[in-house]
């Protein structure tokens, strides 16, 4: 976990073939310098998913994105009410809630979350053989 709370969250995910940051709610500068702060250079990022529009969960994202050419995964809802904060994206990419992402070998179920947000996702992510990636269930 880079941050967890009301002033920001952000959650990075490594495997030998995946690198991806799951929310990016603190400011582009600050994640960079966490993550170098624990040895994780931010350019080699594969994506960043966000689950919800809310600015402590995509803060940094738009600029993290442009600065290091990202695919952000987000769902179109979530992109609509996210489109003012988050600034150009040359990557976006529109997922399904209920579909499977399938990213540099991690399966990502998404499914619908309570949360007063316009389309929240709860992310389960699996590696390395440990769950088959199908359609999550609805």
């Amino acid at each position: 976990m880079l941050a967890s709370g009301s002033s920001g969250n952000a959650c990075y995910v490594e495997t030998e073939e995946a690198r991806l940051l799951i929310d990016a709610g603190l400011s582009g500068e600050e994640l960079i310098r966490r993550m170098e702060k624990t040895g994780i250079d931010p350019a080699k990022l594969d994506a960043i998913i966000l689950t919800h529009e809310h600015i402590d969960h995509i803060r940094g994202a738009g600029p993290l994105a442009r600065r290091f050419n990202l695919p952000v995964y987000i769902n179109r809802l979530t992109l609509r009410r996210a489109l003012k904060t988050l600034g150009n994206l040359s990557k976006p990419v529109v997922f399904h809630t209920g579909h499977p992402i399938t990213l540099q070998g991690l399966c990502i179920e998404t499914f619908t979350k309570c949360h007063d947000a316009a389309d929240p996702v709860g992310l389960v992510v699996h590696a390395d053989g440990a769950r088959r990636c199908g359609r999550a269930s609805p």
